[in-house]
């Protein structure tokens, strides 16, 4: 009986801790809207798409460098302008 009892409750135990776990999991991967940095997104959405390019061999490895160079620069400088603005409040 205590043996059951037991099982019972490690097996409640496991059962709560992999519950959490992807939870935290699919908040990590997905947080809500609040929590996303648009600029960032947008940024990863950009080397993304210049690497398929790249990749697809749409664009020469010369243009994905090029184009990777100005995607890098426009997000230096809105992350910039922003510590600008959060600096000058």
């Amino acid at each position: 009986m205590k043996r059951l009892l037991l099982m019972m409750c490690m097996i409640a135990l496991a059962g709560c801790s992999s519950y959490g776990a992807d939870q935290v999991r699919d908040f990590i991967n997905d947080p809500p809207g609040l929590l996303k940095d648009q600029e960032y997104a947008q940024y990863r959405k950009d080397l993304n798409e210049a690497e398929r390019q790249y990749l697809n061999k749409e664009i020469t490895y010369a243009q994905y460098l090029e184009e990777k160079k100005d995607i890098e620069n426009g997000y230096s400088q809105q992350i910039q302008e922003r510590q600008e603005s959060l600096e000058s409040r």
